[in-house]
């Protein structure tokens, strides 16, 4: 009888120590999904604004219908504010857009798990919200096409229960990289 008794309180002992494992376990995979989601779409954000560059540079080597080489970047991004980058699912090439004050409003999810500015039917709001903002050099560099460097910080903020705020920053530099035609 005693040895039942000592196998209950065991056992009594062990289950709630293996629940409270179980749950912080689950916690942090939660958090960190959140944080890998921060990250992915932090780096979207500066591929979106390189893709605009390398456009740009093109259409200027080519077609010679942009001015600059930042062009839809620059004055978008350079404010206080930044900028909000899409992707436009659906659209042909993604949209950079002044934001109106320091946050850019929440990103949404579609039925597939795509996310993007885009509301209406098949999409719903999410806890993540992404600001992009460039910073232009303002060396000169002797020619129209300066300046030849920027830099470009794309930020992603989410809030978690019970932590407050997390923020995802990823930073980056581009150049012109095509040689002027002095």
């Amino acid at each position: 009888m005693i040895e039942v008794l000592v196998s209950i309180s065991i056992l009594l002992l062990c289950v709630p120590s293996a629940y409270n494992s179980i749950q912080s376990g689950t916690t942090g995979a939660r958090y960190a999904k959140d944080q890998l989601i921060a990250s992915y779409l932090a780096q979207e954000g500066l591929e979106i604004i390189e893709s605009r560059r390398s456009d740009n540079m093109i259409d200027l080597n080519t077609v010679g219908t942009v001015s600059g080489w930042l062009d839809g970047i620059d004055p978008e991004c350079t404010g206080a504010n930044g900028c909000a980058v899409d992707i436009g699912y659906g659209a042909s090439d993604p949209t950079i857009t002044a934001c109106a004050s320091a946050v850019c409003g929440r990103l949404n999810i579609n039925n597939f798990g795509l996310f993007a500015y885009n509301t209406g039917a098949g999409w719903t709001a999410t806890k993540y919200s992404r600001v992009v903002r460039v910073q232009v050099a303002s060396a000169s560099c002797g020619h129209s096409l300066c300046p030849e460097e920027a830099t470009v910080t794309s930020s992603v903020s989410y809030d978690l229960p019970n932590i407050g705020t997390r923020t995802v920053t990823v930073v980056e530099d581009m150049y012109y990289w095509l040689a002027p035609a002095i």
